[in-house]
């Protein structure tokens, strides 16, 4: 068997002005490193042990959370997370995650750990030249005669993995505003 081709394909792309990725209210404030929890510390340099922590921010960040009614036998469960109106009922979950960033070999990394260590993903910053082709010309596309500045590749972990998830560009457009485009890729690969 061999790999007879791969392809990046652009699944989708959206650009605002620059802002965090943030819902307007979670919460963040700056960690001095030596009050990391353990569990983040330990997480952060065994996946980046040759990397130098620079700076942590403590974020407590809200998801919405569907709460899940499977168990049709069990009556004292079976109105569990429904309203008045017997409609699925979302819930407001609250997690603290830390953005721990770090320095290696020139390159500023992001990652994004739970207090219990769990790395949830990871920006790294890239040189403009290492954006694919199909990237760069979705976004001279979507962006004509804009400038890219500056790049960064965004990986999800899972299972201590890291999976490439897209890239997150900062640009100017051609009348001088600021976008910063997170574009969101699929890699697929066929095998003969």
């Amino acid at each position: 068997m061999r790999v007879s081709m791969w392809s990046v394909l652009v699944a989708g792309m959206m650009a605002m002005l620059l802002s965090p990725n943030l819902r307007a209210d979670d919460k963040e404030e700056a960690v001095a490193l030596d009050k990391l929890p353990k569990a983040v510390v330990d997480a952060v340099k065994k996946m980046f042990p040759d990397a130098e922590l620079k700076k942590a921010i403590k974020e407590l960040v809200k998801e919405e959370a569907e709460l899940d009614d499977d168990d049709d036998d069990d009556d004292d469960k079976k109105d569990a997370g429904k309203d008045k109106d017997g409609e699925e009922d979302e819930k407001d979950e609250s997690k603290v995650v830390y953005e721990v960033t770090l320095s290696q070999k020139g390159h500023a990394i992001d990652v994004t750990v739970e207090e219990d260590g769990e790395i949830e993903e990871v920006e790294r910053t890239i040189d403009l030249k290492e954006l694919p082709k199909i990237v760069t010309d979705a976004l001279d596309k979507k962006f004509p005669k804009s400038t890219l500045k500056s790049a960064e590749a965004i990986y999800e972990v899972e299972d201590g993995e890291m999976e490439l998830e897209g890239y997150e560009v900062i640009l100017t457009s051609a009348d001088g505003k600021e976008i910063e485009a997170d574009v969101d890729v699929e890699i697929e690969i066929t095998v003969d």
